[in-house]
């Protein structure tokens, strides 16, 4: 009968009927068998291109971090020529950077206290006639002419050595050097005092600025009594225009005039 049957593949259907029960029920009670399924591949993850390094742009003067370096003249006028070689639009661009440039240098020697004594600072502030110097930074709407006289300003402002801290620092050294060659004893912020107060322009008047640096580096100044005849010469100068505008009136009333 078995072998009937097997003949018949009815036991060979039944076995594997079984067989797939049993690999069924392994599944969820007992170890999964093997897999012959392999390991799925790791994705190969594609490189981004390498991003070329741009040339670093140079960095603006000014401001925290960028300190600013002074220019000579010819930076801002190319060539050194003079105003009229420039066309209009030429001028306009050469005066707007150096006059930005140049109220830089204002400010700062504002800001270090040497506005009174910086020749470079006091001479442009006689020029401009301001207290506080600033030149014009906008030049759209300037005429040829003004452009042109306001290049000459600042051609002669930057191109004064007192007109930046490492120039007025230099300068001042000398100054202090030559003044002691020829016997001054005093400090170097003594005879910056003694020049701001006598180097004037009243005082030049009166007496000339050679005399008043003799009087100053020969440590004779005080001694001299510089402001002392100073204030006696101008009241005798008020005295004799007094006496002039009296004896004008005596001749008018003369006259019959008044």
């Amino acid at each position: 009968m078995k072998k009937a049957l097997t003949d018949t593949g009815l036991i060979k259907k039944a076995d594997e009927a079984g067989a797939t029960k049993r690999k069924s029920s392994g599944k969820k009670g007992g170890k999964a068998a093997p897999s012959s399924v392999s390991a799925p591949k790791a994705r190969k993850t594609k490189s981004k291109p390498k991003k070329t390094a741009e040339p670093k742009k140079p960095r603006k003067q000014g401001g925290k971090g960028r300190p600013f370096q002074a220019h000579s003249w010819p930076t801002y006028a190319p060539g050194n020529k003079a105003p009229r070689s420039y066309s209009e639009e030429e001028l306009k661009g050469i005066v707007k950077k150096a006059a930005k440039a140049a109220n830089t240098r204002l400010r700062a020697l504002e800001k270090k206290g040497l506005a009174d004594k910086a020749p470079a600072y006091k001479s442009i502030s006689g020029i401009l006639k301001m207290e506080r110097p600033r030149f014009k930074e906008s030049t759209a709407k300037m005429t040829k002419e003004e452009l042109t006289k306001e290049f000459l300003k600042l051609r002669e402002f930057i191109g004064m050595k007192t007109s930046t801290m490492t120039g007025y620092k230099e300068w001042n050294e000398n100054k202090v050097q030559a003044a002691r060659d020829m016997g001054f004893t005093g400090t170097p912020d003594e005879l910056a005092y003694l020049f701001n107060r006598y180097m004037t322009d009243k005082y030049e008047a009166l007496f000339g600025s050679d005399i008043i640096y003799q009087s100053i580096v020969s440590n004779n100044i005080d001694k001299l009594g510089l402001e002392q005849i100073g204030k006696e010469y101008q009241a005798n100068i008020e005295k004799d225009i007094s006496r002039g505008e009296r004896l004008l009136q005596l001749y008018r009333a003369r006259q019959g005039r008044k």
